[in-house]
């Protein structure tokens, strides 16, 4: 065998090994691109309530519908011995929880920033809301948000006792994930919003969940306000691209290395 034909069958391997490399590259962005999985995790991380509720590990999630891309999944999970709590607008906070979403995302033939949402957990309302002004504070100088679901099942003397609330949230002209894209801290007069998410609790010194108000507010050991998730983390979808980009990148320079190593000529 030629010496100038081993140097052809051995770029020929190259060559393809590459071209795997990328089908494989092109095939992982597609389905990442595609896929219904696409997700964010929120920790809540900010305590205003009286007496402090601590936020005991609850995070919210929100992830594409894998049945319908149309549609937004947010699950809120309460930890500890939190509940979900409905002080009413007359305390300050005008809902049980509460989000913000970019107006400028929004397309042309839907101005106002409609959404609908639906399948809320029992004892939650559903509805379609035009994007407003929620304030979560009390005072209403920071933590103004434009979106609610509110618990229509409890009030301060009676907490719900699930810790799990869970709602779709769908809009005119807009995907799932344009939907995730979306998601935007609250809004301040100072313009310096940080919480993605806010919920009305109650801390009981009871087990978790309170089954009623006479063991929180109604002896004075309980604590209600409001905690924040204030985090913005990276979708899983861009995680999982990342991991796949520079694993393949790594692959792609071993590969060149080897390339300019000696090639053994056999007459």
């Amino acid at each position: 065998m030629h010496y100038s034909a081993i140097k052809i069958r051995v770029a020929s391997m190259i060559t393809l090994k590459r071209l795997g490399l990328a089908t494989c590259l092109v095939t992982a962005v597609t389905a990442l691109a595609t896929t219904a999985s696409f997700a964010a995790t929120f920790n809540f991380t900010s305590d205003d309530c009286s007496n402090l509720c601590g936020d005991q590990g609850s995070t919210v999630t929100a992830v594409v519908d894998p049945n319908n891309s149309s549609d937004l999944l947010i699950t809120v999970t309460l930890g500890g011995n939190l509940a979900w709590n409905n002080n009413g607008s007359g305390a300050g906070i005008d809902a049980t929880f509460a989000f913000s979403l970019n107006q400028s995302a929004f397309p042309s033939t839907n101005p106002t920033g409609t959404i609908t949402i639906s399948n809320a957990t029992t004892g939650f309302n559903n509805g379609t809301e035009a994007s407003g002004t929620v304030k979560m504070d009390g005072a209403g100088t920071f933590e103004n948000f434009g979106y609610f679901v509110d618990c229509t099942s409890c009030s301060p003397n009676a907490p719900l006792t699930t810790q799990t609330l869970k709602f779709d949230v769908s809009a005119a002209g807009m995907t799932g994930a344009q939907l995730l894209a979306a998601l935007q801290p609250d809004t301040t007069p100072s313009g310096t919003g940080t919480s993605f998410f806010a919920a009305d609790v109650v801390s009981c010194n009871g087990t978790a969940p309170p089954n009623s108000g006479t063991n929180c507010l109604g002896n004075g050991n309980g604590a209600t306000g409001v905690i924040d998730a204030t985090a913005a983390p990276l979708p899983t979808a861009l995680v999982l691209f990342g991991s796949v980009l520079f694993g393949g990148l790594g692959l792609s320079a071993r590969q060149k290395r080897r390339s300019r190593g000696p090639v053994s000529v056999i007459a």
